[in-house]
């Protein structure tokens, strides 16, 4: 079981395998264009988008901005379960911010956010394609309603979820919002990082990304060359390469 990215010199090589794969992003550099891409482009398969603070609306009111031409096809069978109402029960956040509804209504279910996210990746198909919005809201809980320890240990069991039932899960994880000893605590234990980041040249902003990690895809990749590669959004198309830089 692969599965495509869009990125012809990964495809070529048959696609990314199961697993959990790290979509590591500076704000705004690609990544999350990344993640939304790869469910458009597989999609024979199960595919799911889990968000923990946004709701369905929200999920597809980005899209469809993300991509003004192909934002309905983008999101066309794919399934998305919102935990927002879970994630800001306990805040200080009025729910019917969030669902519209009155917090009396909303809060008949005591569902807390690791147990609605364990009941959503239960009921996973095999070989689907998960996109978990976002990994950077789940750490934000840490030391107040969520031990840091339950957040390794629940993205480790979801990693070995992926590997059982050969599906890959795109977890997105905003760069430098934890300090680099937690944020390799979570990224070692994964079956590939993918790195987004701007780069200021001749004056001008870009967008780049590079593999820290790929299992199957990095040796090739290394054979090839291929250093990182600079990206774009089209609104036609996707996300897209236009430039691979190679290490001579």
């Amino acid at each position: 079981m692969r599965f495509l990215t869009g990125i012809e010199v990964v495809d070529r090589h048959g696609g990314v395998y199961p697993g959990l794969v790290y979509v590591l992003e500076a704000p705004g550099a690609g990544g999350r264009e990344f993640a939304y891409s790869m469910l458009h482009r597989n999609r024979e398969r199960e595919r799911l988008v889990i968000s923990i603070t946004a709701t369905e609306e929200d999920v597809r009111r980005e899209v469809q901005l993300m991509y003004p031409e192909i934002g309905q096809s983008v999101l066309e069978g794919v399934r998305i379960v919102s935990l927002a109402e879970l994630y800001f029960q306990d805040s200080i956040i009025p729910m019917k911010w969030v669902s519209g509804k009155a917090s009396a209504e909303s809060l008949r279910r005591r569902d807390d956010i690791l147990s609605g996210l364990i009941k959503t990746f239960d009921s996973l198909e095999d070989g689907s394609v998960v996109v978990l919005d976002s990994v950077t809201d789940l750490v934000r809980l840490s030391g107040r309603r969520l031990e840091w320890e339950d957040i390794v240990d629940l993205l480790n069991g979801l990693r070995k979820l992926g590997l059982r039932k050969d599906c890959v899960i795109l977890a997105l994880l905003t760069s430098s919002v934890l300090d680099p000893g937690r944020e390799n605590e979570l990224l070692s234990s994964s079956d590939g990082i993918a790195v987004f980041e701007w780069v200021e040249e001749k004056g001008s902003l870009s967008r780049w990304m590079h593999f820290r990690k790929l299992l199957g895809i990095m040796p090739m990749l290394e054979r090839e060359k291929v250093s990182r590669l600079q990206i774009r959004t089209d609104p036609r198309v996707g996300f897209a390469v236009t430039t691979y830089e190679r290490v001579i």
